[in-house]
């Protein structure tokens, strides 16, 4: 029989043989339909199990983290933090973004898609940019995305530097699709993060976007702010991501774990409830 276990220590949860004793399981909504307990000592901060479930179910999914690291090592190297401020651009590199921020850099996310070159920006996205500028602390900035050819990186990188008045702009490609070689936006693209294949893929699909949830509601760069038909974010895409970035940095951390909760716990899911009742352990959903 397995269990999960919360490890006070670690900050993590574990996978273990036996459970500690005088431990109480809780479930979690997320964890096989809300059928599987995490054991933990008590008392406890339940925010602090609550973002280890969340950190453990981010591990299980696809997600390349040994890409993530590499990526950023690769960031890191060259735009050092107090030097740089990081702008992401859209929803697919913001959990980038969100590990670089818990590595001390000054953060900031243009929230906008289909960004065309030969467009020119609505008043109000000059407006909601110059908004986002109050709040770089550096005097360069390092905007990134993945660039299929390029295009919309270098558009923003533009109106970057025509806003940003204390310093400079610089373009990080997160992966380049096919167009991006030998195009006309390579030459104006900084630097370019290499050989992260399986991030690439997620990036020109929409892999991650559906994995991790949206915040806000999608807008296109040529009518900006006026909404995206369909691009309204649904609640439940809201909880989504908010506990992905609340967990992601950490789970990148830890990297992968090579799980199969559907496989491995629904023995653990179908005998819980005659655990708990035959040794008086509580087993409740207070954590849901």
């Amino acid at each position: 029989m397995k269990y999960l276990v919360y490890n006070h220590e670690k900050d993590e949860i574990e996978v273990q043989a036996a459970k500690p004793a005088g431990y109480i399981g809780r479930t979690h909504q997320s964890l096989v339909q809300g059928l599987v307990p995490v054991w933990h000592a008590s008392p406890v901060n339940p925010e602090r199990v609550i973002l280890a479930i969340h950190t453990m179910l981010l591990r299980i999914k696809d997600i390349p983290f040994a890409e993530v690291n590499s990526a950023i090592n690769q960031i890191v190297a060259t735009f050092l933090p107090n030097e740089y401020s990081i702008a992401a651009i859209g929803a697919s590199p913001k959990f980038i973004k969100w590990v670089l921020k818990s590595k001390g850099y000054n953060t900031i996310s243009i929230g906008v898609s289909k960004v065309k070159g030969n467009v020119e920006p609505t008043k109000e996205f000059i407006e909601y940019v110059d908004r986002k500028l109050l709040k770089v602390t550096n005097r360069k900035i390092a905007v990134m995305d993945y660039a299929k050819s390029g295009e919309s990186l270098v558009k923003i990188k533009n109106i970057l530097t025509g806003r940003w008045k204390s310093g400079t702009v610089v373009a990080i490609a997160l992966g380049v699709g096919t167009d991006f070689e030998g195009g006309k936006y390579k030459s104006q693209v900084d630097f370019v993060v290499k050989n992260i294949p399986e991030l690439t893929k997620g990036f020109e699909g929409t892999t991650y976007k559906n994995m991790l949830g949206r915040a806000k509601d999608m807008k296109d760069y040529a009518t900006y702010p006026k909404p995206v038909p369909g691009g309204d974010v649904m609640k439940g895409q809201q909880a989504q991501f908010a506990a992905a970035k609340s967990a992601f940095a950490r789970a990148a951390e830890l990297g992968p774990l090579n799980v199969k909760l559907d496989e491995e716990f629904m023995e653990v899911a179908e005998s819980q409830s005659r655990d708990s009742d035959s040794d008086g352990e509580e087993s409740s959903s207070e954590f849901s």
